[in-house]
């Protein structure tokens, strides 16, 4: 079985009713059944706003970059409720 290592740093800063976050993670994954070995690459950013005590709204940005130049960008936004 192929193991994928990698490493990933966040932080999340809370200013009032927005919280700012961002994370970042680099890893590798070996050569398996003829793949080529190579690194991977990530970043995330995001903003969350509190409506009230139970609800928030967000919104994610995030790219990872695998060697070879395979790219992938994801974005979303969205209004959290707890019950």
């Amino acid at each position: 079985a192929a193991e994928l290592k990698a490493t990933s740093f966040g932080v999340s800063v809370p200013m009032g009713a927005l919280t700012l976050g961002a994370s970042l993670s680099n890893g590798s994954y070996p050569n398996v059944a003829g793949a080529t070995k190579g690194d991977l690459d990530g970043n995330q950013f995001g903003a969350f706003y509190a409506l009230s005590k139970r609800t928030t709204v967000y919104g994610l940005f995030g790219n990872a970059k695998i060697d070879g130049g395979a790219k992938n960008s994801s974005s979303s936004i969205g209004v959290r409720h707890t019950f």
